[in-house]
């Protein structure tokens, strides 16, 4: 009788009760210094069948699921500048990048074949040893006053590359399910590329276009900036903003990629520059407001009602995961600082705080379950890999700093004697 009280029947009580519990454990994480993310997983795991089984997956959620996928990529992408990937990509910071972006993916994959699992599986499992936690790096760094350090940016700057380089390769994995003959695979692999070369000569095209015309023809720039003006209303230029990216998300689906990667890179268009400073400002707060304040809570929750407790045999697998994806960027940002001829403790540090895999991490990870590329307790095991990243390396990444920070003094001090 208990059980038939607390079974929610409509889709109302079903957000209410995961909203809600999703932002008091949210806060409550929040307050121990915990990212948020933690306690809104924790909300699902506590009210779906993992627990109380008070909710279980079901259509409404997932739809819900997706648009929280989907404004959460949008939310990532707006912080992303064009210009920005292009100077991060100069100087020496470049070894760093390859690095991180090579050494993890096939440390994931290779875990993953030695474990026996199937190709598609052991390529997502590359993909969530190469994404980041960026919101929640970049989050840190400004808590400790290092965002604006050279170390700090390094890891924004990587991070990006990452993700970036993380959501074109989503679209080649997805494409491969299943394939097991080298044929039909080299043939997905080599149609996958071709599709991904369409969307960003596309992406590239249309913000040359845009940049050439705002530069050079008064006129366009005259029409562009009195939409702005006549668009008085917050919803107006927020609508307008959602229908194109829509419209790349979509004809991201019409060529065969998923949704999300077409998202990502249409909502990188959307930069200042672009949409001029107040306006960027007043979309990305509205965004941020329904984002985070509804449908973020309501996607981490939702994975939290898919978790299940894994047996002792992915216990294994788990270690070794979080093990694998700690060791593998950390040796890059430590072959990067080798490179780069930067101290080893600062290649340390870049290397722990590309390592959570939190927000992204879980965005793949829902990806590749939804799209039943991967099985209930792979994707709990997942799932609790980037929790446990999340949690655990921000206190390691701060000790580090430390050291870092007496390390760069005493070099000061030699120098100045």
């Amino acid at each position: 009788m208990l059980d038939n009280f607390y079974q929610p029947q409509s889709l109302v009580i079903v957000l209410l009760a995961l909203l809600l519990t999703a932002r008091v454990l949210g806060e409550i994480a929040e307050r121990f210094k915990i990212p948020a993310i933690i306690g809104e997983v924790m909300a699902g795991i506590i009210l779906g069948p993992a627990i109380l089984n008070w909710i279980t997956p079901n259509e409404s959620i997932s739809v819900l699921s997706d648009l929280g996928v989907f404004f959460l990529v949008v939310l990532a992408g707006l912080e992303i500048v064009p210009h920005d990937i292009r100077t991060s990509l100069k100087g020496r910071n470049i070894f760093y990048i390859v690095f991180a972006s090579l050494i993890p993916f096939i440390s994931g994959a290779l875990i993953g074949y030695l474990f026996k699992m199937p190709l598609s599986t052991c390529l997502f499992i590359g993909l969530c040893f190469t994404v980041t936690a960026l919101p929640i790096s970049a989050r840190i760094l400004l808590e400790m006053n290092k965002l604006n350090t050279p170390t700090g940016q390094r890891i924004i700057s990587i991070a990006v590359i990452a993700d970036v380089l993380s959501l074109l390769l989503l679209g080649v994995v997805i494409e491969v399910n299943n394939l097991q003959n080298i044929n039909q695979f080299s043939q997905a692999v080599g149609f996958s590329l071709l599709k991904l070369v369409l969307l960003l000569f596309i992406f590239v095209l249309l913000y040359r276009i845009y940049q050439y015309a705002k530069l050079h023809f008064d006129v366009i720039r005259q029409k562009v900036d009195l939409l702005m003006l006549l668009l008085k209303g917050n919803e107006s230029i927020f609508a307008l903003v959602i229908v194109f990216i829509l419209l790349f998300a979509g004809l991201t689906q019409f060529i065969g990629l998923h949704f999300i990667v077409g998202a990502f890179f249409a909502s990188m268009l959307l930069n200042r520059q672009i949409l001029g400073t107040r306006n960027y400002i007043r979309v990305r707060r509205n965004l941020y407001t329904v984002t985070m304040g509804l449908l973020a809570p309501v996607f981490f929750a939702s994975i939290g009602l898919s978790f299940k407790v894994f047996d002792m045999s992915y216990f294994l697998f788990f270690i070794v995961l979080v093990a694998g994806v700690t060791i593998s960027k950390t040796l890059s940002g430590l072959l990067g600082a080798r490179l780069a001829g930067h101290l080893q403790i600062e290649g340390l540090t870049t290397g722990l705080g590309i390592s959570m895999s939190g927000l992204m991490g879980l965005v793949i990870a829902n990806v590749a379950y939804t799209q039943h590329f991967i099985n209930n307790a792979m994707y709990s095991v997942l799932v609790s890999m980037g929790l446990f990243t999340t949690l655990v390396i921000p206190v390691l990444l701060k000790k580090t700093f430390v050291i870092l920070d007496k390390k760069s003094a005493l070099c000061l001090d030699s120098a100045s004697n």
